[in-house]
Order: C-alpha cells, then structure tokens, then sequence
C-alpha cells in the first residue's frame, strides 16, 4: 500500500497546488495556525506529510523551526522548490506512520490532508502525540478522501480540525 501511496503522491507533485483548496486562502491558514499556537518561543515543529509545503511555509514564516515529512519525492522537491534555502526548515523523506524523530523532541505537529492515506491513522496519531514535548500542541486537518483508479475525488465534503494539547 505504501508503494502506491508513495508513486502516486509523487507524481502528484507537480501539480498538486493547482487546485484552490491545496494551496489558496494562505491569510486565512496563516491566521489560524497563529490564533491556535500563540507565541511559542524557539519553537520546533514536524509538519507530517508536508506535501508541497504549504502549512511549513506559514510556519516558518512565523519564525518556527520546521521538519518536513514526506513519504513521496515529488511533493519533497516541489517543497524544496517553493520554500528554497529557508534556513528554518528541513526536509526528510520518511514514513508518516513511523516519524523518525525522538520522542518529546517537538512543540508543534501539524498535518494537513494526511490521515486518510494512511494505513494505521490511528497508531500515526499515537506516534505523532508521542513527539511532542509537555506543553505540546498537534493541530490534524483533514477530511474524508479516497484514492480511485489513480484519481484523488471527494468523497464527503466533511473536514475536521483536531487540536491535542500535551499535558503530560
């Protein structure tokens, strides 16, 4: 499944931004991340599935130390493209569903349009709170999509925003 997931995000790259709802409304993105966060000092964040870029952008617009995850190449370099030599942000090819990161090493996971492409969303969302540091905040946005004949189409228009704050 990985493989697939992998080969068609990939080829995805490229265009992936075209459409309005990947990469439009950037005031109204940047205003929520910003009203959800606050001010976090020194800040270190993983945005999980980065894709192209979009919500590392904003991030590290805001001063935020940015890690990049992608499991495809091709949304990795259209990210590198976009963003350049950002010195706040690295980028790292890797499996979502096992971040290669140490555990209580973040403040801030995001991820934007991932869950539904993973396996386990569940164990990946598990992980992802694991990473955070106490005080620590994952923001998931994410809707009900579906892969068919190596098309992505809507299959519900519902999309939900978690935010986990770690306490402990």
């Amino acid at each position: 499944m990985k493989h697939i997931v992998r080969r068609y995000w990939s080829k995805r790259g490229r265009t992936y931004d075209n459409a309005p709802s990947h990469s439009g409304f950037k005031h109204v993105w940047s205003q929520l991340l910003r009203l959800t966060i606050g001010e976090l000092p020194r800040s270190k964040a993983i945005d999980y599935g980065c894709g192209t870029g979009f919500l590392t952008g904003i991030l590290a617009s805001m001063g935020i130390y940015v890690l990049c995850l992608d499991i495809a190449e091709g949304m990795l370099r259209e990210a590198k493209r976009k963003l350049g030599e950002n010195l706040l942000v690295d980028f790292v090819q890797g499996d979502c569903e096992k971040p290669p990161i140490r555990a209580g090493s973040m403040n801030i996971a995001v991820s934007r349009h991932v869950l539904w492409t993973l396996e386990r969303p569940h164990l990946a969302v598990l992980r992802w709170s694991n990473t955070l540091r106490k005080g620590g905040i994952l923001l998931i946005f994410d809707g009900v999509w579906e892969i068919e004949h190596s098309t992505a189409r809507r299959k519900d228009t519902k999309v939900t925003i978690t935010v986990l704050k770690n306490d402990y």
